[in-house]
């Protein structure tokens, strides 16, 4: 049992560090952040042996990603700055030792993720509904768990305003998993 937790927290851990390094990155080199990930990408690939099926089209894929931030700096950044520390302090919020020793701290912090959660979902839907790099599906999909993330956070608070603790953990556990998802496929989807 120790050693599924210890694990499970590894990579909890590892996913959150990925989507904050993608988030930071993004957020300083708005317009261009694929392609200074491209070289480390090559290296990984030729170290494991990859071969890029789709190589030849990698350069212009990547110019329309890049693009695609880009040409919205602004709201890029609205998307990538609390984006990603959503990711990094809701972690917090799931050690115990923080919620005893400083429930206040988890209360108003766990304000402050919301906001930051509803503020980075706004331009998210903006470039994944409005600008899909992977069409109508990907337009679908963000849509999806945009709306299943949002109503997880809301249903979470109102849980936590009633007093039923127990929801309100389920509920926050759900849509920081959906978080860690969604960031998950966009690093693994920009770098496959």
């Amino acid at each position: 049992m120790r050693a599924g937790r210890v694990l499970l927290s590894a990579c909890v851990g590892f996913l959150v560090v990925l989507g904050v390094f993608a988030a930071y990155g993004r957020s300083i080199h708005v317009d261009d952040w694929l392609m200074r990930m491209e070289p480390p990408r090559a290296d990984a690939f030729a170290r494991l042996r990859l071969v890029d099926p789709f190589a030849s089209d990698r350069p212009a894929e990547v110019e329309r990603l890049d693009r695609k931030f880009g040409d919205h700096p602004r709201l890029a950044l609205l998307h990538t700055v609390p984006g990603g520390l959503f990711l990094a302090f809701a972690l917090l919020q799931f050690s115990t030792r923080v919620r005893r020793r400083w429930i206040g701290f988890h209360r108003w912090s766990g304000r402050l993720l919301i906001a930051a959660a509803f503020a980075t979902t706004v331009p998210a839907l903006f470039f994944g509904v409005l600008r899909p790099y992977g069409g109508s599906a990907e337009a679908v999909a963000i849509a999806l768990f945009a709306a299943l993330f949002l109503f997880s956070l809301g249903r979470g608070f109102v849980a936590i305003r009633r007093g039923d603790v127990t929801r309100h953990r389920a509920w926050m556990t759900r849509a920081f998993a959906i978080a860690l998802g969604i960031s998950t496929v966009r690093v693994v989807g920009n770098c496959s």
